[in-house]
């Protein structure tokens, strides 16, 4: 736009309906969130101190920061919860 390469004069929404992709495991009660959070500490840890040579290094990162990530969302759903 800044450009003038395009304009906005005209805007339309397509009126395709999806569904949504959430099942019902997707929606934890309070009680599940802390058994979550009661898990992901150890799985972290766990992944954190493999040190076998079956993993490459790229793997052990993606590894580490699926474990951080999931420990957050967990922590972040707790957090929600509370508010």
């Amino acid at each position: 736009m800044h450009k003038r390469l395009l304009s906005l004069d005209l805007v339309t929404q397509v009126g395709t309906r999806t569904r949504a992709a959430a099942s019902a495991l997707s929606f934890r009660s309070f009680g599940s969130l802390l058994q979550c959070r009661e898990q992901a500490a150890p799985h972290l840890k766990a992944v954190l101190a493999d040190d076998t040579n079956a993993h490459t290094k790229a793997e052990r990162v993606r590894h580490e920061a699926a474990a951080r990530d999931y420990q957050a969302r967990v922590e972040a759903a707790i957090d929600a919860v509370k508010a």
